[in-house]
């Protein structure tokens, strides 16, 4: 799973940034349903205390860390009028509001999958308890979740109720594919391979949906904007889910774990985190490179600037986008790879401090 991991990082990075690498799989179709089937495929029947320590220790105190992070160094920027984009320092923004939508501080809004996905686990800790691991029950139970989710959203629920609504129809919609991650671990893979055959069905598949269906098929979860169909955003996040099963079926004989793609796979966490801010990083270098008239880029929009973090220059289309892509997930690798280079020495720093001046 480590593999396919770094291809849902890699769809991430390149949604954000307009890099499609194929057109029948928008990375909007399929992305963050990936994550949660991967998630879901490691589910592990442990006591509530055992489940919950495991979730707080592995995402919510990084979660959390990191929205502090953030929320300083926003509070910063905003006081010396750098953006206007984001939040200010709160208790709501710093606990409640990355559990409701996760966009308080914008330069880590991709985390917003963290929060959903906490509480995708406890619910699904608890139906699996209820349903006693009845795999059909919990399939069924969790299919009529999603049709009730679309149906809210479809209705713009979570605009007439708020963000509390918003957070509910995001688990409700999100829980099949938890579901079937945890299906597809214990029933499926056994019996499934890699196939050029399948890979070609699943292309001819999309292609068809995408001519005959709906020219959209992408759907945001994180605002709950669905396609009016009301199958079709499962149809195509399970088929962009095969797919990447299915290359990576193909690659993981190929490809070690010590290699880039390992790399990204292992670290997906500090990707998601982090590549918006070095997205904003390298549109800072546009605004000087401007200023200073070294280049003229006539696309920068100032006033975008500061109040988008999606801006991007659009000279020199599509390179400036593999720029920003490169930028995104490379920074982020850079800040890892120091972390772990020089977190010993820092932290042998601070114990002997500690006891020097104790």
């Amino acid at each position: 799973m480590n593999l396919v991991k770094a291809l849902g990082m890699i769809a991430v990075v390149g949604g954000h940034c307009g890099v499609g690498f194929l057109p029948w799989f928008p990375p909007y179709s399929y992305h963050m349903p990936l994550f949660i089937f991967i998630s879901g495929y490691f589910f592990h029947d442990n006591t509530f205390l055992s489940f919950v320590k495991s979730k707080v220790k592995h995402l919510v105190i990084p979660f959390l860390s990191w929205n502090l992070i953030f929320g300083l160094l926003c509070t910063f920027l905003l006081s010396y009028g750098y953006i206007a984009f984001a939040k200010t320092i709160s208790l709501k923004a710093l606990f409640v509001e990355p559990f409701l939508h996760g966009h308080q501080f914008v330069f880590n809004l991709a985390t917003w999958f963290v929060g959903t996905l906490v509480e995708i686990q406890i619910l699904y800790w608890g139906l699996y308890k209820l349903c006693r691991g009845k795999q059909i029950i919990l399939t069924l139970i969790t299919l009529g979740f999603y049709l009730i989710s679309w149906t809210m959203a479809d209705n713009q629920w979570h605009k007439q109720y708020g963000n509390t609504m918003l957070a509910l129809e995001k688990v409700l919609f999100c829980l099949i594919f938890y579901q079937l991650g945890y299906v597809y671990h214990h029933f499926l893979e056994k019996i499934d391979s890699f196939s050029v055959n399948r890979i070609i069905g699943l292309i001819i598949f999309n292609g068809i949906l995408l001519g005959f269906v709906n020219r959209n098929i992408t759907t945001t979860i994180a605002w709950m904007r669905v396609p009016h169909q009301i199958l079709l955003s499962l149809v195509v996040a399970l088929s962009g889910i095969y797919l990447c099963l299915q290359v990576c079926d193909l690659l993981k004989d190929r490809v070690k774990r010590n290699s880039l793609l390992g790399f990204i796979g292992e670290n997906t966490f500090s990707i998601m985190t982090l590549h918006l801010f070095f997205f904003w990083l390298l549109n800072s270098v546009f605004l000087v490179l401007k200023n200073y008239h070294v280049f003229p880029l006539r696309s920068f929009d100032y006033d975008k600037y500061m109040h988008n973090i999606f801006f991007r220059v659009t000279e020199h289309a599509p390179m400036i986008n593999a720029i920003y892509f490169l930028v995104g997930i490379g920074g982020s690798m850079l800040c890892v790879y120091l972390y772990d280079r020089y977190k010993g020495i820092v932290f042998d720093k601070i114990k002997t401090a500690r006891g020097n001046l104790w």
